[in-house]
């Protein structure tokens, strides 16, 4: 228990965080006993502040002799005040799917960073779709003392450090550009494929255009044709090649769409870096976000579609980061994540969901194999945990912050779990810095 004394053991690429074993056999002794760790934590915690006093110092250990002691007592003769390491290795498990769920403020980022952290040990490839910017901190050391305090608690010997990722920013020339083209050609030349995607791209456009159903069924027409033929269409050539003037009319208002819409040809998956951070917060209206978020889903599933499947379905290919799975909501772009949860295991290629509500994840979750629940009040949310982790979701709404309840078939019952701070900044980089960064290709080494 003691940070003094955090175990060797526990500092490894894999770990993610670190457990009790409580073996109170009644479930109300087993919360008294967590609640109790949450306390010590807390004072030790307390201890690391370089702004107190001795005198302060001396209370503060006073209280965790008492409440060890306490904890010792109602844990005996079963308790060890030893930590556990909870590992998370992606050579293991493979691509399988994950869920971080907790409402705002409880350290669901955290926990996902330490996964990506992880995954990037490995050399597993990473794009993560970051409505908030948040994740462009991945370039630079972590400098929040409440973080890094914590460090010897892991004992986590790595000094705070950034990691080389390339940052897009889609709508914007700040990171990098990401070119897209909403009417470019699915690679596919099966009739019904391209039929099937012809239909969610006029789904958008029609109720985008505000299309009739007439307007609508000529543009379903002209889009599908030119595929089958092979051809590209950008805003220009699909007004110009509509047969109705009236649908020509309707289509102008793409114009203000024009970032969907680039005439050179549309960017391919194996183009993005190894570690892609893509900044979805320039996408300032719910048409953009929408469309470019589609356009990115389905040239993950055309790419992944065309290559083999994994290595006994064992191999971790492409970890794909949805960090506030509320803001995908449009019927398309959840159809798209649900398609990966559904058919891109087998190539090699695992989600990692964040979401403050379990009703967020919609049908992709009948295929998450990982569940991690921060603290929670949300009645649908316990009620929901309650089948994965019986009495003890009843400890979700006093859960301390930056622990959660693990939940995963690989590593038998739930968990409680403190998990580990990160090594880089877990805040967004500024504008400016992003530029910067950019023009010495995102080298972590720059931040100091």
């Amino acid at each position: 228990m003691n940070i003094d004394d955090a175990p060797d053991f526990l500092y490894a690429p894999t770990v993610i965080g670190s457990y009790h074993e409580i073996g109170a056999r009644k479930f109300d002794t087993k919360i008294d006993s967590y609640k109790t760790i949450w306390d010590i934590d807390t004072l030790y915690e307390k201890l690391e502040d370089p702004n107190i006093g001795p005198r302060l110092k001396r209370e503060y250990k006073r209280q965790i002799k008492e409440l060890e002691e306490k904890l010792i007592e109602q844990e005996k003769p079963t308790f060890a005040l030893k930590l556990i390491p909870l590992s998370f290795n992606f050579e293991e498990i493979g691509p399988k799917h994950t869920a971080i769920i907790g409402s705002s403020g409880n350290g669901k980022s955290i926990v996902a960073y330490d996964l990506v952290e992880e995954a990037f040990y490995f050399h597993h490839n990473v794009i993560v779709l970051d409505p908030t910017g948040q994740w462009t901190g991945f370039v630079a050391p972590c400098k929040d003392r409440k973080l890094t305090s914590k460090y010897r608690m892991f004992a986590m010997k790595d000094e705070p450090h950034g990691y080389q990722v390339d940052i897009f920013t889609p709508n914007s020339n700040v990171g990098l550009e990401l070119k897209i083209n909403l009417l470019a050609k699915p690679n596919t030349d099966d009739d019904s494929e391209l039929m099937a995607e012809t239909r969610d791209v006029v789904q958008f456009l029609k109720e985008y255009c505000s299309l009739s159903s007439k307007e609508e069924t000529d543009v379903k027409e002209t889009i599908f044709n030119s595929w089958k033929m092979g051809k590209s269409l950008d805003h220009k050539s699909l007004v110009d090649s509509v047969k109705l003037n009236e649908t020509k009319k309707g289509l102008q208002d793409l114009i203000a769409l024009k970032i969907l819409f680039d005439e050179n040809p549309n960017f391919d998956i194996d183009e993005l870096s190894d570690r892609s951070i893509i900044s979805l917060k320039y996408l300032k209206t719910p048409e953009t976000f929408n469309l470019v978020s589609y356009c990115i889903l389905r040239k993950i599933i055309e790419y992944y579609d065309a290559q083999p499947d994994a290595t006994q379905g064992r191999h971790l290919d492409l970890l794909l980061v949805i960090e506030e799975a509320s803001r995908f909501d449009n019927p398309l772009v959840k159809k798209m994540i649900d398609r990966i949860a559904r058919t891109l295991r087998k190539k090699g290629v695992g989600l990692l969901i964040i979401t403050q509500r379990f009703v967020d994840l919609g049908n992709v979750q009948t295929n998450i194999n990982t569940k991690i629940y921060m603290r929670t009040s949300y009645q649908a949310d316990l009620d929901r945990a309650s089948i994965d982790l019986g009495d003890m979701h009843k400890l979700l709404p006093s859960m301390a912050t930056g622990s959660g309840i693990f939940f995963s078939p690989d590593v038998g019952e739930p968990k409680i779990v403190k998990f580990r701070p990160c090594f880089h900044r877990n805040t967004e980089l500024s504008d400016d810095e992003i530029r910067e960064s950019k023009k010495n290709n995102f080298d972590p080494t720059l931040f100091k």
